[in-house]
């Protein structure tokens, strides 16, 4: 109760002083905190894995993308499976937050160039958004797979149990079914 009245007060007090006050406020110390907590997360964790991961994640990203953007229900029926899992809610979400996104986005931008409204609304979002998802991703995929390799005799390998883990065979038919 008290964490969640410190955040209502947060939140209210951040709203009714407006973008340059209390949101800017707010933004920047949500920001220095991923930033600490995804640099502690790289040099605590598995750095070596991570630096390996991300050149490949990118590359795979924009590799795959142009494949992304046309999938459709004609491509078979794990694509009919895939392309259903995404409810009525999630649409119904995005469609009811793009004007509001939109009209923030304009509102901010106001007085910028095409320049830098590419950078800094484009480019720089959507490079931290990789990084954060390579490093949490990456290590999450790293603990996975240290938690699920056994020896020849069965033995575990990696630093916890393989019981324990989410997938403990390793593979995707055992994860957990979605929600």
């Amino acid at each position: 109760m008290t964490i969640i009245g410190v955040l209502t007060r947060g939140t209210i007090a951040s709203a009714v002083s407006g973008v340059a006050g209390g949101i800017r406020w707010l933004s920047n110390i949500d920001m220095a905190l991923a930033l600490v907590l995804a640099v502690f997360i790289f040099v605590v964790g598995p750095t070596v894995f991570l630096m390996n991961i991300i050149p490949g994640a990118i590359t795979e990203y924009f590799g795959t993308l142009p494949d992304m953007l046309g999938a459709n229900m004609s491509e078979g029926e794990d694509m009919q499976t895939f392309l259903s899992s995404w409810t009525t809610f999630y649409w119904a979400w995005w469609v009811s937050w793009a004007p509001f996104v939109g009209v923030f986005t304009a509102k901010i931008s106001r007085g910028r160039t095409i320049r830098q409204f590419v950078l800094g609304v484009l480019l720089i979002p959507s490079s931290i958004i990789v990084l954060a998802f390579a490093v949490l991703g990456g290590t999450a995929i790293w603990l996975q797979r240290r938690a699920s390799e056994l020896d020849a005799a069965g033995n575990t390998v990696g630093i916890a149990d393989p019981d324990r883990a989410i997938a403990p065979d390793g593979t995707i038919e055992s994860l957990p079914a979605p929600e």
